[in-house]
């Protein structure tokens, strides 16, 4: 018996972060399974955590059937925030027209401005981004601020802010140091400065170990620093644990390098798992199949467009627009492109991206 247990303990030991969190997770949810609330709630987090559209599904079932069984602000809030998590703006914001200020507080308005922000409405998203990092300083509130500016042209300011909330993350909230990190590393990927991406996110990999997410990057910007062995390894470890098609097809789009046929067979992979998010979720799975169709041949043109199109009126910001600019630009709708361009330019929206799709069309 004495052994079983050492073996336990070894296991345990082994174990990454991640994981950890994941069994935690789903005992919670299993010692709750008579209270539909705690149930749900749970639910929630550990589909959060792994972004599984199929356990997504799942939590969402027992976040309505809580809220059958007797709504709560608890439940309208956690309702909410999934359905801004799949970008169902209309949705959450209806969830959010049923609560209070005194019945959400702070996580109320840090949803509503996170809509604000998806919905172009970068005025009122600052102003209460602001607000609310003015308040009581918590990490997430600044992370929210870092954002706006790192979206608006400001990435130093933003940087500031990711470091500051840093500081105010606890030792047991390792997970929120690393998605910090990763935000940090994404700044200086967006910008490339490829190097220091990487020593963030393996900042983020020693904080909290195992995490698909930061993973992914980690991979990334190894391909981009010639250290391809790696990133394909890392890359087909991330896929073998998410079934994710956005890191199949970034898989693809190494492996096509050198061996087409392998690459073909990887992208086929790849729009099936689309299709199944896209039964799933639509809404969010749209934005990440528009960059993969971005990528692809000429066949994709007519579903790249309509797909751009419902994306860009469902969350009218500047990265939904700029996707549908570029949309019309791959299918050789300049003038409609041009357009769209103007009314990102209109926007205080400035990115790395944006900057590079100007600059091709100034090309042209």
């Amino acid at each position: 018996m004495r052994f079983l247990v050492l073996l336990t303990a070894v296991a345990s030991l082994a174990m990454t972060a991640y994981d950890a969190d994941l069994s935690r997770l789903q005992q919670a949810a299993e010692a709750a399974r008579g209270d539909k609330a705690a149930y749900a709630a749970a639910l929630y987090r550990h589909a959060s955590l792994t972004a599984d559209f199929a356990e997504l599904q799942g939590a969402e079932r027992a976040i309505d059937d809580a809220i059958a069984a007797g709504p709560t602000p608890q439940l309208v809030l956690l309702r909410a925030n999934f359905n801004f998590k799949m970008h169902r703006l209309a949705r959450a914001k209806a969830d959010l027209a049923q609560l209070t200020d005194g019945e959400g507080g702070a996580p109320v308005k840090t949803l509503a401005a996170q809509i604000a922000m998806q919905e172009g409405d970068y005025a009122t998203a600052h102003a209460q981004y602001r607000e609310l990092a003015s308040r009581g300083r918590a990490w997430d509130a600044l992370a929210s601020l870092a954002y706006y500016e790192s979206v608006t042209g400001d990435p130093a300011a933003a940087d500031r802010l990711y470091a500051d909330a840093e500081e105010l993350i606890s030792a047991k909230e390792m997970r929120s140091y690393a998605w910090v990190e990763v935000q940090r590393g994404l700044l200086d990927f967006d910008h490339g400065r490829n190097a220091a991406a990487l020593v963030h996110y393996e900042r983020a990999n020693r904080a909290y170990s195992g995490y698909w997410l930061v993973d992914e990057h980690r991979a990334e910007v190894l391909d981009r620093l010639g250290r391809t062995s790696e990133a394909i390894d890392l890359y087909r470890d991330v896929i073998a644990r998410t079934h994710n098609p956005e890191y199949v097809g970034a898989l693809a789009a190494i492996i096509a390098r050198t061996d087409r046929a392998a690459a073909a067979a990887l992208e086929a992979e790849a729009a099936a798992l689309y299709d199944a998010q896209l039964k799933l979720y639509p809404e969010a799975a749209g934005g990440h199949l528009i960059r993969h169709l971005l990528a692809c041949g000429d066949e994709s043109l007519p579903r790249l467009v309509e797909l751009a199109q419902q994306n860009a009126a469902l969350r009218p910001n500047g990265e939904a627009k700029l996707l549908l600019a570029r949309s019309y630009w791959k299918a050789g709708r300049a003038a409609e492109a041009r357009k769209v361009l103007a009314e990102v330019r209109q926007t205080p929206w400035r990115t790395p991206e944006l900057a590079a799709f100007e600059r091709v069309v100034a090309s042209r």
